[in-house]
């Protein structure tokens, strides 16, 4: 009886969703949507599925397809009816064999897929923005026939976050090689937008430049600029210039990589600092945050000499401070569950990076200096 009522609410639901004007929230139409799946696969008595990321009508994926894609795949393993393929291995098998997967996938692919992943089903699917929400359209083809054998949809409110989902282009989108084009494409798969500083900053950036403004002799000077492709921060003064990126994410089995030089000088009080800064936020709330430092100090002769500090498991290949680009390397998912603890890991769905140059006017007078000089910034799944 009580299965029978769980199959009505699910047909009454999917009736009610596909009804003209009916829409839900992300949350409620993902659960409907993963529910639908889980009853099209029990119903044909399949057992072992894989789920590729969701595309628009012309094929393209954005950072909403694939979050579509991770969230069935969370969904369908925790109702833990199903034997669901992981993604990193599903996109291993794409990679090597070369296949061309967007929402829509043809018989010999899916069977070929089938074949080697040992299985019963993928599930792909399609979006399309219909102004005020978003339609999403599922599909379960069989790797046997490499037909269709059963079917999904919802209607999502087009809110805030997934409006931004949707500009975003996916990272693993496929992207013109420079061959191909005739300019540099990044395709490494980097989440942080123009991380490597081929563009000019204002490419996903945000500028800030934090001072008193009432107090203009302590404005000092402030610029930055890129510079064969490495972004070149001054500052010097009693202020902050910050450059700003929040990234959205599904996971947090990410590795940041920061390639940079950062220098300060000036005595202990004037607290200048040249940072970079992780923050975990869940949407807008910063649950936790990391940096790599570099402050003012007094060294053993008694001179101005810049010290880094890596803050928790932060760390550097290179030992050569300021003088040399370090590359400091952080496995978000271990500092979260060995340092930050106090951040739980499924709540983060936002990093934010910062990069800041800052310092104050010191008891003599004098205004702190920071630089900067930042080669690469690079976020990855792992």
């Amino acid at each position: 009886m009580k299965k029978v009522f769980i199959i009505l609410s699910i047909i009454l639901t999917t009736i009610m969703t596909t009804s003209t004007g009916f829409t839900q929230t992300l949350d409620e139409g993902l659960k409907n949507l993963s529910e639908q799946i889980a009853l099209g696969m029990s119903d044909s008595k399949k057992q072992k599925i894989a789920v590729i990321e969701f595309s628009d009508l012309d094929g393209k994926i954005t950072e909403f397809g694939k979050f579509l894609s991770e969230e069935l795949i969370t969904r369908l393993f925790i109702s833990k009816k199903f034997n669901v393929i992981e993604r990193q291995l599903l996109n291993k098998v794409i990679e090597e064999n070369k296949f061309t997967l967007t929402g829509l996938v043809d018989e010999t692919t899916a069977k070929e897929l089938g074949r080697i992943l040992g299985l019963d089903a993928i599930c792909s699917g399609t979006i399309t923005d219909l102004g005020n929400y978003v339609k999403v359209n599922a599909r379960l083809i069989s790797t046997e026939t490499g037909s269709i054998f059963s079917v999904a949809s919802i209607k999502i409110d087009k809110d805030d976050a997934v409006r931004k989902l949707m500009g975003m282009v996916s990272i693993n989108q496929k992207l013109p090689l420079a061959s191909e084009s005739g300019s540099t494409v990044n395709v490494a798969g980097n989440l942080i937008l123009n991380g490597d500083f081929k563009q000019d900053i204002s490419a996903g950036w945000i500028k800030e430049i934090d001072w008193d403004r009432t107090n203009d002799k302590d404005a000092g000077t402030n610029y930055s600029k890129i510079v064969n492709d490495e972004l070149f921060i001054h500052h010097d003064g009693n202020s902050k210039i910050i450059f700003t990126q929040d990234i959205r994410v599904i996971s947090t089995n990410l590795l940041f990589k920061a390639k940079a030089k950062l220098r300060a000088g000036g005595y202990v009080d004037t607290e200048s600092k040249s940072r970079i800064l992780i923050y975990y936020m869940s949407d807008n709330k910063i649950l936790g945050s990391n940096a790599i430092e570099c402050s003012a100090g007094w060294g053993k002769d008694n001179k101005t000499t810049p010290t880094h500090r890596h803050i928790f498991y932060l760390s550097a290949t290179n030992t050569n401070r300021s003088t040399e680009f370090q590359e400091f390397v952080l496995d978000i998912e271990e500092e979260l569950s060995t340092y930050l603890i106090g951040v739980p890991p499924e709540k983060v769905n936002k990093i934010r990076i910062k990069i800041s140059c800052e310092g104050v006017r010191a008891w003599d007078g004098s205004l702190g200096m920071a630089e900067m000089w930042a080669k690469s910034l690079e976020l990855k799944y792992k």
